[in-house]
């Protein structure tokens, strides 16, 4: 869906569908999901495309980021991540691992009322919580039966 949704919009702005253009689109298509990093895209693109540069997948998410088809999450002390999801959904970060986990809002924000009445201009939202993961808790439970825990691939909060 992201993929033939994005391949429309870039050829209504006018932008050719190369095949570097290709291989980053499926790539996103197919790990879109984990909110990968560019370097992430990169590395998974570089097995279709060994010849891609990084500054080519930086400048085709500028690009898609740009036409609204994706977001950059940043986070303190770490890559920004891809937000290929459109919609109202919640972040659930962990600290431990890194990993973000998409979870639906299950009620729903009137953001119009709320610009109308405060006379403010909505342009984007975002909301997250920071924890750990399922597997996180689960490896932090098992150390403090044992050794001390440490996690996987610790994750700077902002």
């Amino acid at each position: 869906m992201f993929h033939e949704l994005t391949k429309q919009k870039l050829k209504e702005a006018g932008l050719k569908m190369t095949g570097q253009r290709k291989t980053i689109l499926a790539v996103l298509e197919k790990i879109h999901h984990f909110h990968p990093s560019v370097s992430s895209i990169h590395g998974e693109a570089r097995k279709e495309l060994p010849s891609l540069s990084l500054s080519t997948v930086y400048a085709t998410i500028e690009e898609l980021r740009q036409r609204g088809l994706l977001q950059l999450l940043g986070f303190d002390g770490a890559e920004s991540r891809c937000e290929t999801r459109p919609g109202d959904h919640v972040h659930l970060v962990c600290k431990g691992c890194g990993e973000i986990l998409d979870y639906p809002i299950p009620i729903s924000i009137d953001r119009e009322y709320i610009a109308r009445h405060q006379g403010f201009v909505i342009t984007g939202n975002r909301l997250e919580y920071y924890g750990l993961c399922k597997e996180c808790c689960e490896r932090q439970a098992e150390a403090s039966r044992g050794a001390a825990y440490v996690a996987p691939n610790a994750a700077t909060t902002p």
